[in-house]
């Protein structure tokens, strides 16, 4: 019976799915919508997909864009200043791969109302076919993923930052992740903070105030550590269990007030044990630079990837104050937080 049950709830699910085929397949040969998704550009008028005339502009001129040479980080921006529409890179890469945008949807041609002709699509997808993954730069970012950014708080993204116009030198910035796709200014609710800070700035300032941190570092973790003597709770709870079991043996206790009492204590020493492997340590690296008389030396001695070790080993993140008022100045204001 169970067997026959399954059979028949098998065959109404394979029944059901080729209903449903028999319906899309329908709905596909009369050129009408699927599903309520459409691409940027069109919009469902009675089952059908049409184009909506006022973006028809800006999707020309993605793929404009394109074919004149420029990359999508690039049109995103150009699209906000033109425009004032907010599409961030992402987007505008898949509007550039959507063979609706010629007419063709579900494998169909002349499913929909083009937009780009056929064959400036097809030169468009030559183009972004030879575009190769970038390689690893093989540049070491000493403070990758700790920066934060002071405005959303987003994780701020190592960059090759310039140094001037022509573009022939430049040092290791971070600027905002979240500004960096979207390229959304404060004025399309996106991220206040539209400058970078130099990977320089923050290692100079690390170097010329370690010690001063670190001493703070360590006050802070005393206070939050020194009531919690977790090793001698353990040594005590330990003692009180001997003692029980030797007023046991003695006869001076019975089985239940044992079993009860051996139950309780080890309760307790289980909870210690947990609170103590879990109780926060200092690195031995604080260690190891507070007895460097001669640290800074030290430290410009190491490669940079032991650098890059050393700091990712010991800070958790780095938060930046407010932004200089005059143009140029270096920030001051920066907060270290350690392990």
């Amino acid at each position: 019976m169970l067997n026959l049950k399954l059979s028949i709830a098998q065959n109404e699910s394979d029944q059901t799915s080729d209903r449903i085929k028999y319906v899309n397949e329908g709905k596909h040969r009369r050129k009408e919508e699927t599903t309520g998704k459409h691409p940027f550009g069109y919009e469902i008028k009675d089952k059908h997909l049409v184009v909506i005339e006022k973006e028809r502009p800006i999707v020309e001129f993605i793929f404009q864009q394109i074919l004149a040479g420029y990359a999508t980080h690039s049109i995103f921006r150009k699209i906000l200043d033109k425009f004032g529409i907010s599409i961030d890179a992402r987007r505008v890469w898949r509007i550039l791969r959507n063979p609706t945008y010629k007419g063709v949807r579900y494998g169909i041609p002349d499913y929909c109302p083009a937009i780009i002709p056929p064959e400036q699509f097809d030169r468009v997808q030559t183009i972004l076919s030879r575009n190769q993954q970038p390689r690893r730069s093989g540049r070491i970012y000493l403070f990758s993923g700790k920066v934060v950014c002071p405005s959303c708080g987003t994780i701020m993204v190592a960059h090759r930052g310039y140094v001037n116009k022509k573009k022939n030198s430049y040092q290791q910035t971070y600027i905002c992740g979240n500004r960096y796709i979207t390229g959304k200014p404060h004025t399309a609710g996106g991220c206040l903070f539209g400058g970078g800070i130099s990977e320089n700035v923050i290692e100079k300032f690390l170097l010329n105030n370690i010690r001063p941190l670190l001493e703070s570092y360590l006050i802070h973790f005393d206070q939050q550590n020194k009531h919690v003597p977790e090793k001698d709770k353990i040594k005590s709870i330990k003692t009180k269990l001997s003692r029980l079991k030797d007023l046991y043996l003695d006869g001076l206790i019975d089985k239940d007030s044992y079993k009860v009492d051996y139950e309780r204590l080890q309760k307790e020493l289980a909870q210690a044990a947990y609170a103590a492997a879990n109780q926060k340590t200092i690195s031995p690296l604080v260690d190891k630079i507070m007895d460097d008389d001669d640290f800074v030396n030290t430290y410009l001695t190491l490669p940079r990837e032991q650098k890059r070790e050393l700091w990712q080993s010991l800070i958790q993140r780095i938060e930046l104050g407010r932004r200089p008022e005059e143009r140029g100045k270096s920030y001051k204001d920066i907060r270290i937080f350690f392990y």
